[in-house]
């Protein structure tokens, strides 16, 4: 009977070895390139909005109309418009 326990002494350690180290999770994307998953994001658009002090200072509401292309479900390109108010 004192032999029994210890017959567990030292397997997480050959186990740890069976896999090549503590991190078994590291082996499955060896040699492969990453991949992304999912819509790439677009840049971000940027223009110029003329404004006076005055207006900065007061508030005021411009209207800007900005387009860009898009790709719907299908994967073909269209051409979005979009309006922002209230700068």
């Amino acid at each position: 009977m004192g032999n029994g326990g210890n017959g567990m002494r030292g397997g997480s350690r050959s186990f740890g070895g069976m896999f090549g180290g503590d991190d078994i999770f590291s082996q499955f994307n060896e040699g492969r390139p990453m991949q992304h998953q999912g819509p790439r994001k677009a840049a971000p658009i940027e223009n110029r909005l003329p404004c006076s002090l005055e207006e900065l200072y007061k508030g005021t509401t411009k209207k800007m109309k900005i387009s860009r292309e898009i790709a719907d479900a299908s994967g073909t390109n269209c051409l979005g418009e979009f309006e922002f108010v209230q700068f």
